[in-house]
């Protein structure tokens, strides 16, 4: 006896790997947005300064003479302040990072490149600013700290300012020092004045939900 043939179809394959969709609208909301970029580096090493002061010993040592106690290490000299002056620029290029600030749906958070840091807004801030005079020349020394909205972690970053550039102005006085924090260095003058106005406006929304 012939069995009957029955005809399958494809609209009678169940479709098990289709999945529900989520809808393009609200994954454009969720997806993490970049809203702004700030370039920073790692807190500075000692080989720039070990370079500097051996090929300055070398210089004095070779143009304006030495005593015959340290005449015959002069080269010794130059080839350990070369090598610390490459190191320096080696490390220089490596310590370059990028502080990222991140919009996530509502949130947002700042976080650093390679760097186990990600703080969550609304930031804690302070700063403070120091003054200092070098042979009738003013350095500035800026700093702004910001911390983790839970105050479990913080950034302190950290930028130097010549004469030329003068002192930042109307800037944050007195350091919250409550909390551990990662130093950094900001790479172009002015950075951490344009970071505290983004903080602050971002800090501004979620007061306004509240």
């Amino acid at each position: 006896m012939q069995r009957p043939v029955v005809a399958i179809t494809i609209d009678h394959i169940p479709r098990l790997c289709s999945l529900p969709s989520m809808d393009p609208v609200r994954a454009a909301e969720t997806r993490p947005e970049t809203l702004h970029v700030f370039p920073i580096s790692t807190r500075r090493g000692h080989a720039g300064v070990i370079a500097m002061l051996f090929l300055v010993a070398a210089g004095v040592t070779i143009f304006m003479g030495a005593p015959p106690g340290i005449e015959s290490l002069k080269w010794p000299m130059i080839i350990v302040g070369v090598l610390a002056l490459a190191g320096a620029l080696v490390l220089h290029q490596r310590r370059r990072r990028r502080l990222v600030i991140t919009r996530s749906g509502e949130q947002h958070y700042l976080s650093v490149e390679r760097e186990p840091v990600r703080l969550w807004c609304p930031l804690g801030v302070s700063g403070d600013q120091m003054n200092t005079r070098v042979d009738k020349l003013w350095i500035y020394d800026v700093w702004l700290k910001l911390v983790d909205r839970d105050r479990g972690c913080g950034i302190l970053l950290a930028e130097t300012r010549g004469a030329a550039c003068g002192p930042e102005r109307n800037w944050l006085i007195g350091i919250d020092k409550t909390v551990s924090c990662e130093p950094f260095d900001a790479r172009k003058f002015g950075e951490l004045a344009k970071l505290l106005a983004v903080v602050k406006g971002i800090n501004a929304q979620y007061e306004r939900r509240t």
